[in-house]
């Protein structure tokens, strides 16, 4: 992991914030959102992504060349994206640069992404932590079968956190028209490293038909924020 070295901007040392930068004659301020990037945690072998965007604040206008990630940032960090040589003479005309933090290894990373004009250089600092939390959710689909009216049948879903940091999940069901499907209460847990969560689903039916419904599964883990389980009897 390396660290750069203290980077402004020419708009920090005019109090302009990273992302703007001052008008001279004939040339537009520039506003980049947002004005610095936080990837947060990202499990080691897979990436979080995020895109930066400048347009211009000001009459005038402004020439975007390329972008970069700065010489000392840590190599996690990379351009995926960037639309080539564009004008922006416009308040509506936009520029959006695409990034990506694929960490390699645990620990914390930081860098910064250079936006170049034709004026000048936009610097938006990045930063970004390899070892978050990472869930595993099986199965993908419960089946209930056929289940009495007298009383209800329940399955268990299985939330594991292979990660490495603790996992916050919590669950809901979605399109149960008839309410059949029921869920503990409160519906969340948290999941450290190298545990797993035994979620109760019951199901009462209220008559003798088909029923079918969505589990939604939302958790901190940035790579699957949302997983949906599929429920259904016969």
């Amino acid at each position: 992991m390396r660290r750069p070295s203290l980077l402004l901007s020419f708009a920090l040392g005019c109090g302009l914030g990273p992302g703007a930068l001052p008008g001279e004659t004939g040339f537009a301020e520039l506003s980049c959102e947002p004005q610095a990037i936080d990837f947060r945690a990202v499990e080691p072998g897979a990436c979080g992504r995020a895109v930066l965007s400048c347009r211009t604040a000001g009459p005038g206008r402004a020439l975007f060349l390329s972008a970069q990630i700065g010489g000392n940032s840590s190599p996690d960090f990379a351009v995926v994206s960037w639309p080539g040589e564009t004008e922006l003479s416009t308040p509506e005309d936009s520029v959006e640069v695409a990034l990506a933090y694929c960490p390699e290894t645990l620990g914390d990373d930081v860098g910064v992404a250079i936006l170049s004009f034709a004026e000048r250089d936009v610097q938006i600092p990045l930063q970004g932590s390899g070892g978050g939390p990472n869930i595993v959710v099986q199965p993908h689909a419960l089946n209930f079968g056929l289940t009495s009216l007298l009383g209800p049948s329940t399955r268990t879903l299985l939330i594991s956190n292979v990660g490495f940091a603790p996992l916050t999940v919590t669950a809901r069901i979605e399109d149960d028209l008839e309410g059949v499907f029921g869920l503990p209460e409160p519906p969340t847990a948290a999941i450290a490293p190298g545990d797993a969560w035994a979620l109760q689903i019951d199901f009462l039916p209220v008559a003798e038909q088909v029923y079918e419904a969505n589990l939604i599964i939302e958790s901190d883990d940035p790579s699957f924020p949302e997983n949906r389980v599929r429920l259904r009897t016969l």
